[in-house]
């Protein structure tokens, strides 16, 4: 386990995942009387903090799941913002997602028990059913598809529970970032029909997603696995798929009619709710007279996996031993608070300072308040006619407390409040409210202060220096109160450099990770952090596949680097003039025979095609042909006839 490190009143134990936008730790919270609770942390790397889109996509995220309180969707606990870096704070789910049991399974040879896979998708289903019904606390429907449900995004625990996560590109109505019909979110091989078209979706597009979810599990095979995206996005369109008995005989025919209702072409002849299919999925596992659950599942899992259970556990351990204190020494000389919406590490405080006393109101000795500074001593036996006298008292007094109270108020609520700004470096311009203030007066610490009185309200604050990212903060000063901003300017230099990629054959499909590699005509950028390296994975048809490591690249430099793969077969296409000559194809030992437009598949790339093309009353031609690289060669065979005799 790596040091541990403090993120507010999160103490984070290890970083479990790491991609281009994100890095998910393990974390630890803690509460009184030794409470303690482990948890996740998906924060928001400082690289794409300036990134708008993303920041709200992550925003929808947290709006849209917090919202949501469901057995099979992971619980977010917590949203915020620290040191700069927003973040979603979600129940910690110890296991494996459903990528690591297909892949179990597929690498084995075998399938996966139906009884499990259909409890699992039941799961699943019941998960998706209660997203999509959900409403705000107004009974208002909030209209949540989730858009990306695939086998990476459902997780299994060792105690053989099942939670749908990411709802990072999930569609609501209260969403603060529109998506435009016609643009594509999601994995394409899990993508719906209506989804590869653009067209606006509905919650029976993620009915189509599990079920293709359902197909693979049952089969241990791709649904829709062809060589490039555009290939995948066309089956898919088409819903260009075979029945899953053909891959596996052992399915059971009521899960074939199941799997092919949920990914039916037309959204009319799907599910119409999760909760439909879930139905169907429990019968059909209390038809078998077997008992399956959270037990056999776990059982399972734990037999499947069983070094990465005994590892687990050992973590579990660990973490367990982590104790409160760890939490406060890590936190030692950290900042106060997080304030603003700076991406960078920023610390802010207000603490309660009285900068003048209250005016007092005269007193007498007998504690009654005094008018004009008279004392107003008490009364004796009222004479007749004067009994109007103690009412007028009582007024005065009470306007004259009400006008020296509302005096005092008024400025009380004058004051000013104290910002005082610490930075690093030490020389920054500090701006308030777009007007250029000063700039900071630098210490022997190495940080630069400023200090300035300012009337209470609302206080736009940014600091500039060369050489530094801008530091932007809105803040609300309170009267009599000082607000302290601690922040460390982020150096201005480039932190990605870009590998611009030319591929032969234009058409080919490359993948990084999970994810394939957006490419126009053979072309596209991979952007790498300083130091890191990509593994690529090349593949095309009638080409040999390719796996290369590439990186790593300077950080704001841009380089171009062209990946070849090698030709397998080749295709010849013979096109006679006139239409009805004969064609005599020799390959090797190799002879084929037609007439007209002759089509050669499956040449080698060192083979050589020696032709004949004839016909009657025309010169006959002798020709040869071999590939020179390309992948498809079509040549026109014109041949030199007689004309009739009239």
């Amino acid at each position: 386990m790596a040091e541990p490190k403090a993120f507010g009143r999160y103490l984070l134990l290890d970083r479990v995942a790491y991609g281009g936008m994100a890095e998910i730790y393990t974390a630890k919270s803690f509460g009184a009387d030794g409470f303690d609770r482990l948890l996740a942390i998906k924060r928001v790397l400082p690289s794409v903090a300036d990134n708008d889109q993303f920041v709200e996509m992550f925003r929808d995220e947290a709006k849209i799941t917090r919202a949501l309180n469901h057995g099979n969707i992971v619980q977010v606990t917590d949203f915020g913002k620290i040191e700069g870096s927003y973040y979603l704070a979600m129940e910690y789910i110890s296991g494996k997602d459903l990528k690591a049991l297909w892949n179990h399974a597929a690498k084995s040879g075998d399938h996966l028990d139906p009884l499990l896979v259909a409890y699992i998708v039941a799961s699943i289903a019941e998960g998706l059913s209660y997203a999509h019904n959900a409403t705000d606390a107004t009974g208002k429907a909030l209209g949540v598809i989730h858009r990306d449900v695939t086998p990476q995004n459902v997780l299994v625990s060792w105690d053989g529970e099942v939670k749908l996560v990411d709802f990072g590109i999930a569609k609501a109505r209260a969403k603060s970032l529109k998506t435009e019909v016609g643009v594509l979110k999601g994995k394409f091989a899990y993508m719906s029909p209506e989804q590869v078209r653009g067209l606006p979706l509905t919650k029976k597009t993620d009915i189509f997603s599990l079920g293709t979810v359902l197909y693979e599990l049952l089969t241990s095979e791709r649904a829709f696995d062809q060589e490039t995206d555009y290939a995948i996005m066309e089956a898919v369109r088409r819903v260009d798929i075979v029945s899953p008995a053909a891959h596996n005989p052992e399915v059971p025919d009521e899960l074939v009619r199941i799997c092919s209702k949920a990914m039916a072409y037309s959204e009319e002849e799907r599910y119409q709710d999760g909760e439909q299919m879930a139905r169907d999925l429990r019968a059909w596992i209390s038809s078998t007279g077997r008992n399956v659950g959270r037990l056999e599942l776990a059982t399972f899992l734990k037999g499947s996996f069983p070094d990465g259970f005994r590892e687990e556990r050992e973590r579990l351990t660990r973490y367990a031993q982590v104790q409160p204190g760890a939490l406060d020494s890590a936190t030692e000389n950290a900042p106060i608070r997080e304030a603003g919406t700076s991406t960078k590490r920023v610390a802010a405080v207000r603490l309660g300072v009285a900068t003048g006393s209250l005016p007092k109101v005269p007193m007498t000795s007998t504690g009654t308040p005094a008018i004009g500074g008279t004392p107003v001593h008490a009364q004796g036996p009222k004479p007749p006619g004067r009994r109007w006298l103690p009412l007028l008292v009582f007024t005065l007094v009470t306007l004259i407390t009400a006008m020296v109270g509302h005096r005092a108020y008024q400025w009380w609520q004058s004051r000013p409040g104290l910002l005082e700004i610490s930075t690093r470096p030490a020389v920054v311009q500090v701006f308030l409210n777009g007007v250029w203030a000063g700039d900071t007066t630098a210490g022997p610490d190495g940080r630069g202060t400023f200090s300035s009185q300012r009337p209470r309200g609302d206080l736009k604050v940014v600091l500039r220096a060369k050489g530094y990212k801008d530091s932007s903060e809105s803040i609300t000063l309170v009267a009599g109160e000082v607000f302290k901003l601690a922040p460390d300017l982020a150096p201005d230099v480039p932190t990605l450099g870009h590998l611009d990629l030319v591929v032969h054959p234009p058409h080919a499909t490359v993948m990084h990770g999970e994810q394939p590699l957006l490419l126009e005509a053979g072309r596209g950028r991979l952007s790498l952090e300083e130091g890191r390296t990509a593994e690529l994975r090349i593949r095309a048809n009638n080409h040999e596949p390719q796996v290369l490591t590439v990186g790593p690249v300077t950080p704001g430099e841009t380089v171009e680097q062209e990946i070849r793969l090698a030709l397998t077969r080749w295709l010849l296409k013979l096109q006679p003039t006139p239409p009805d000559a004969k064609i005599e194809a020799r390959i090797g030992s190799r002879m084929e025979r037609g007439v007209g437009a002759m089509d050669l598949r499956g040449l080698h790339p060192g083979d050589t095609v020696r032709v004949k093309v004839s016909a009657r009353r025309c010169k006959t031609q002798r020709l040869r042909f071999q590939s020179d690289g390309l992948e498809t060669v079509t040549k026109n065979v014109e041949l030199r006839c007689r004309r009739k005799k009239r």
